[in-house]
């Protein structure tokens, strides 16, 4: 996964904690923990990233779900290719909760498939705080 925001603001830096990407229909969470600076003046002065999961977990809902069945059926038929055809991702984004981390820039991921595909750009637009310190963000990425 790909994640970086677009740098504008007074004080943009932002200090990501994590991204929890939850794909419903495969009964799944892929959690990338970041616990770093997308700031210019920090670090290395990135503020785009690549970040890999550093936990894959099953959702409860998907352990006797036929929806998550069917998906599975679905894609080994097609070898794959359903991966992003047909799936919409729950991704939560939390800003660590340290002084002065949130920032007011708009954030953007791609998500990427070990098939080799990947998703358009999805901009999650800050309109009301979402990377604020401690705060916690909800978006839906459709690639359909």
């Amino acid at each position: 996964m790909r994640i970086g925001h677009d740098g504008s603001g007074v004080g943009s830096g932002w200090f990501l904690d994590k991204v929890d990407i939850e794909i419903p229909v495969r009964g799944e969470t892929y959690v990338f923990s970041a616990n770093r600076w997308l700031d210019v003046n920090e670090m290395d002065g990135k503020i785009e990233i690549d970040l890999y999961p550093t936990e894959v977990k099953e959702t409860e809902a998907s352990k006797n779900s036929n929806l998550v069945q069917q998906f599975k059926e679905k894609t080994e038929r097609s070898n794959g290719s359903l991966f992003f055809a047909e799936v919409p991702f729950e991704v939560t984004v939390k800003t660590s909760d340290m002084d002065k981390c949130g920032t007011d820039s708009n954030a953007y991921l791609v998500i990427y498939g070990s098939n080799g595909l990947k998703t358009s750009a999805f901009c999650m637009e800050n309109r009301s705080g979402e990377f604020e310190p401690g705060v916690t963000s909800r978006f839906t990425v459709k690639t359909y």
